[in-house]
């Protein structure tokens, strides 16, 4: 193993030139083993025990001495980069969807199949640039939890699950779980606003966002990750503003039965899963985006329109010429679901 960093990146990383693979080494265990390794020598040579300024000054010349790589979250197994996670297999040129088995059983269950493909094609292009993000509407025992779990078990590192935020603004430590990561999976999110926040757009734009570990100085940083969100809601957004055009939406449907070996299943054809998926988005990456079926934003529209009116007529009788103050709707909305 050889210390290295990469550019861009805070980090030193333990190298394993045979492989082309790096690992991350946690500051806090840097310095723990310069730490163990100083007071050794110190029981040998009068003195020599480091203060916590002189293993600190010492982590930071070795950040700045040791060799600089260019690092990739991810490669396959032929690539030649220096990788935090290889894959074992190679991806299949110009693999179809219509000829996966397992995958089609959930493909055929989820509205815009081919953007969704297309977007988990396009997480194996380093030159790809799109700010797109993908929302997937379900209300659970759909199967997309083990579709992800399999997912993960090929991106390994360079893939972060992570609970969504509770509230319309994330908390200051949230972006730090996620900081080193390829593509984030947020899961079970209840609140179906937070992607209107600035952090969130800031994090789908790429633009710098405050990274914060507990007891650590923040640091401003470009997070480049892509971002899947699994919703037990719709998402609360204009699909015709900023926010909306880069969404991808996705609905998932139950299958028709349950299959107790579902991931099982779904890790004989992963490799052609990814193959097909990076061979959708080759047809469908055009113009810096990826292409989206324009009728399910067009029912997105529709269904949450509706859903609104259901839910005035269930607060509300409404009686054509009546009038209501605007305190008497706010008193309403408030003890019915405290928002301010």
């Amino acid at each position: 193993y050889n210390l290295a960093r990469t550019k861009g990146r805070f980090e030193i990383f333990h190298v394993n030139k045979a492989t082309k693979t790096a690992e991350a080494i946690e500051e806090d265990d840097l310095y723990k083993a310069v730490v163990e390794v100083t007071e050794k020598v110190g029981r040998k040579i009068e003195n020599f025990i480091m203060s916590n300024s002189q293993v600190k000054g010492f982590i930071e010349k070795l950040r700045l001495t040791c060799e600089s790589i260019d690092l990739k979250p991810f490669g396959f197994k032929s690539d030649p980069s220096y990788v935090e996670t290889r894959a074992s297999f190679d991806p299949i040129p110009g693999y179809q969807a219509k000829d996966l088995i397992h995958f089609k059983e959930f493909l055929d269950r989820i509205t815009n199949m081919d953007a969704f493909m297309a977007f988990i094609g396009s997480l194996f292009d380093p030159d790809c640039k799109h700010e797109q993000y993908v929302w997937i509407y379900g209300d659970g025992r759909n199967g997309k939890s083990k579709i992800f779990d399999t997912i993960g078990a090929v991106l390994g590192k360079a893939m972060g699950s992570v609970s969504a935020p509770d509230s319309d603004h994330p908390g200051q430590f949230w972006t730090y779980n996620f900081y080193t990561k390829h593509l984030v999976l947020m899961r079970e999110a209840e609140n179906a606003k937070f992607i209107n926040s600035g952090t969130f757009k800031s994090l789908v734009t790429r633009e710098s966002v405050q990274v914060e570990k507990k007891y650590r100085d923040p640091k401003e940083i470009i997070i480049p990750a892509r971002y899947i969100i699994l919703g037990n809601k719709r998402p609360d957004i204009d699909p015709n503003d900023a926010s909306g055009e880069r969404l991808i939406y996705c609905e998932v449907a139950k299958p028709q039965k349950k299959d107790p070996f579902f991931k099982d299943r779904l890790m004989t054809e992963v490799d052609k899963f990814i193959s097909a998926c990076i061979t959708t988005y080759e047809e469908k990456y055009q113009n810096g985006s990826i292409l989206v079926d324009e009728k399910v934003k067009e029912k997105f529209l529709e269904d949450s329109k509706e859903h609104e009116i259901g839910v005035f007529h269930s607060l509300f009788q409404y009686h054509e010429g009546h009038t209501l103050e605007a305190g008497d709707v706010y008193r309403v909305l408030f003890e019915k679901y405290k928002l301010n």
